[in-house]
């Protein structure tokens, strides 16, 4: 009887601490698993500054381009006194520096979305780090279903983030472009 109570009471102990004991590794595996998202945001962070960098360049190089096919349509336009754009459409270097221009324009357009896109999403990386961040301070305090939750919403914005930070994508789909009219008019 007495070993039977013997046992009872380690039963009972080991129940009692068994909390306890597992509350650490719990908290250990979350503080972990923070650090892992703390430093894929971070990872993922500087490829989309670098992103922004990159389609900043290539869109000062695209207006470089036309403005020197500006320059040479006005002095095509001296040159050749064409006064209007039906006249200046019979000139094939002016017409094709027309179109020219205006695909260069619709990809600025594209590439001013996509920075706007990258600035978002440096904005939205930075606060999920600083949210991980002031949670990891305090982990020992928070719930597990808080943390689940923040590595749920970190995991969902690097997956939404993560093609665009290796490449730039482009759609292949038909964009917008100004007609060889409206840049004419715009000369």
């Amino acid at each position: 009887m007495k070993r039977r109570i013997q046992n009872t009471v380690v039963v009972l102990t080991f129940i009692i601490w068994l909390p306890v004991l597992v509350a650490p590794v719990s908290a250990n595996q979350k503080a972990a698993s923070l650090k892992k998202a703390m430093a894929e945001l971070s990872l993922l962070h500087d490829q989309l500054v670098e992103k922004e960098k990159q389609t900043i360049s290539i869109k000062a190089q695209l207006q470089e381009k036309i403005d020197e096919l500006k320059k040479e349509i006005l002095s095509e336009r001296k040159d050749k006194k064409p006064i209007d754009f039906k006249a200046a459409t019979m000139h094939p270097r002016i017409h094709y520096n027309l179109r020219l221009i205006s695909e260069m324009l619709s990809y600025i357009d594209i590439y001013n979305e996509k920075s706007v896109f990258y600035k978002t999403g440096q904005d939205r990386l930075a606060y999920l780090y600083q949210q991980a961040d002031d949670e990891l301070k305090i982990i020992n305090t928070l719930s597990d279903l808080k943390i689940d939750a923040l590595i749920m919403q970190v995991k969902t914005v690097v997956e939404g983030y993560l093609p665009e930070a290796q490449t730039i994508l482009i759609s292949p789909n038909p964009f917008s472009k100004k007609s060889p009219q409206q840049i004419w008019d715009a000369l």
